[in-house]
């Protein structure tokens, strides 16, 4: 995954975000606490950015790895779609958003979707 910030381009991927959890695996380790003690909660991604479901994927992968237990952020936010990864990478379309200015209360278009497959993929492991 990419981004810019302040103009310069930074890269994360599987590596980085490792060497980004290694000093808490090695705090964790140093103090006895169990892997089952653990939880990562409230991670995420704004589903729009490019290689968003690569680094949902990433960041299971490590957190499983360590056998450590995870909760995804917000599924379905009240105020904001960016992280209701049911909607897939993608803009809501136009019509959605002309009934929005309407006044209107439509149905989000949520289908199963690459992104979202990331984390049924998840909970459906044994």
């Amino acid at each position: 995954m990419a981004y810019f910030y302040d103009n310069l381009l930074i890269k994360i991927d599987y590596n980085i975000m490792e060497g980004y959890f290694k000093p808490f695996y090695e705090w964790a380790e140093s103090n006895n606490l169990p892997a089952n003690r653990i939880v990562a909660s409230e991670f995420g991604c704004m589903r729009r950015n490019k290689g968003a479901e690569k680094y949902l994927e990433d960041v299971i992968d490590l957190l499983e790895n360590q056998k450590y237990h995870w909760a995804f952020y917000s599924f379905r936010e009240d105020g904001w779609d960016g992280y209701d990864y049911e909607l897939g990478t993608g803009a809501l379309p136009g019509d959605y958003w002309q009934a929005k200015e309407r006044g209107e209360n439509p149905k989000l278009p949520r289908k199963n979707n690459p992104l979202f497959e990331v984390i049924i993929q998840r909970f459906g492991k044994k």
